[in-house]
């Protein structure tokens, strides 16, 4: 799902909380009893899985068993769409390496996730650990480019840690030392934005990377009590900080909102509350044209909505944005080509599994006609290219695994592949939501 920068993790636990007290009648049903799936089926590597579509439509990227039933473990592939004639590129991991994730990026550019199993001690590592045999994974980020011949690691560990001991070095490698934020800076022909754990400060860096030349530039530092928010695609300014610290018995939650004019960061009371209120207030998008804050909270309402919230006056717009009169609110879909920018394409909201509510016409007639060609599924609009000549699309059902579909000039439907065609989904009870 195309979707902004999701929930922090207070809010996830608020919800939890929510469903575990509210929410009883949640319950898988089933026509029939049927044999159990084979564990070996469940085992296999998918087919095709984590696919993805860069931004100029020109490439598609997945994990693929590369090898069929045969394979143990995905390979990377790449597929040209400008030639249906060409092979699919396949870079498989050795014997101790295994592809966990793919993502196709701009530039030519493949991000990469690996891992490798790590059998040892991890005590010490972030304040825990255990002492003994613990059998775990060291973790890896890689850009690759389009002919996956040439990998690179943005990040570089075992350089930036020179001189440090062995064990600390396997500790940033089991925690995964940085990110990519693929979904900033769509309009920048060669930056991304990488988010990395500064192992001498211990402090979470943002940076610009550029993909053709590898140089970074600082864009934030998040100190001892405040963490990036709501950072702009458009050029990666941070436009919202969150604060956490105890006071008072309880732990206190502010959100300092960055002034268009000073481009001081000042605390909004409507942002602030405490743990034991419990409240919901994610701020996951900024309108250009008004400089109103798109904001998702339950401050109004049993069940979160999406409210425009205007940092000059300070003041909640009267009514929801967005509301659903069954499910929560949980995010707002964004323009992110130079022909939709910063416009509100839709929403996204939460029953048995995230659904999109459409405003754009032409996604919502795609969403539609994917409905109605694959009844009882779950259609999801993975992405699009810049021209939107191309869309990827995903269906899934609680008791049929994922398959892939591109659309190409809003007329031709082509099947990627199927996940776990070897399952029977006959066998599969299909769950229900009763809410």
């Amino acid at each position: 799902m195309i979707v902004g920068e999701g929930h922090r993790m207070f809010h996830l636990l608020k919800k939890v909380s929510r469903i575990g007290l509210g929410i009883t009648g949640i319950f898988v049903t089933s026509t029939a009893l049927a044999d159990p799936i084979p564990i070996d089926d469940l085992a296999r590597v998918p087919l095709l899985d984590s696919v993805s579509l860069s931004a100029d439509g020109n490439y598609l990227v997945a994990l693929v068993a590369a090898d069929g039933a045969a394979s143990e473990s995905p390979a990377v592939s790449v597929w040209d769409l400008n030639n249906d004639q060409a092979k699919p590129r396949i870079a498989k991991p050795d014997s101790s390496v295994e592809f966990i994730g793919a993502t196709a990026l701009k530039m030519g550019q493949v991000l990469t996730v690996a891992r490798k199993p790590y059998s040892g001690e991890t005590y010490g590592c972030d304040g825990e650990g255990t002492r003994g045999l613990t059998h775990t994974f060291t973790y890896k980020l890689f850009f690759a480019d389009q002919k996956l011949k040439k990998f690179k690691d943005p990040f570089d560990i075992r350089g930036t840690l020179k001189g440090r001991g062995e064990a600390t070095i396997r500790c940033f490698e089991i925690a995964v030392r940085g990110s990519i934020r693929s979904d900033l800076l769509p309009l920048d022909p060669e930056n991304v934005v990488v988010s990395e754990f500064d192992a001498r400060t211990y402090r979470l860096k943002y940076k610009k990377y550029n993909l053709r030349t590898g140089k970074t530039e600082l864009l934030f530092i998040d100190s001892e009590d405040e963490s990036a928010g709501l950072i702009d695609p458009r050029d990666a300014t941070v436009w919202t900080r969150s604060k956490v610290y105890f006071d008072n018995g309880e732990f206190q939650f502010e959100t300092l909102v960055r002034d268009a004019t000073t481009g001081n960061y000042d605390v909004h009371d409507k942002f602030s509350w405490d743990s034991s209120q419990r409240n919901e207030i994610s701020v996951v998008g900024r309108d250009e044209q008004t400089g109103k804050l798109y904001v998702i909270t339950d401050q109004f309402s049993d069940k979160a909505s999406v409210y425009m919230y205007d940092p000059a006056t300070r003041e909640y717009d009267k009514d929801p944005a967005f509301a659903h009169g069954r499910y929560e609110a949980m995010d707002v879909i964004l323009g992110r080509s130079p022909n939709d920018f910063n416009q509100l394409l839709g929403f996204v909201y939460g029953g048995d599994v995230p659904q999109a509510y459409w405003l754009d016409p032409y996604f919502d007639s795609i969403q539609k006609t994917f409905e109605k060609i694959l009844p009882d599924t779950n259609i999801s609009i993975v992405d699009y290219s810049h021209d939107r000549s191309k869309v990827l699309v995903r269906s899934s059902a609680s008791n049929v695994a994922p398959s892939y579909y591109l659309l190409t000039d809003g007329s031709q439907i082509k099947k990627l592949g199927d996940s776990a065609p070897w399952i029977d989904t006959s066998s599969v009870g299909k769950t229900s939501l009763v809410y």
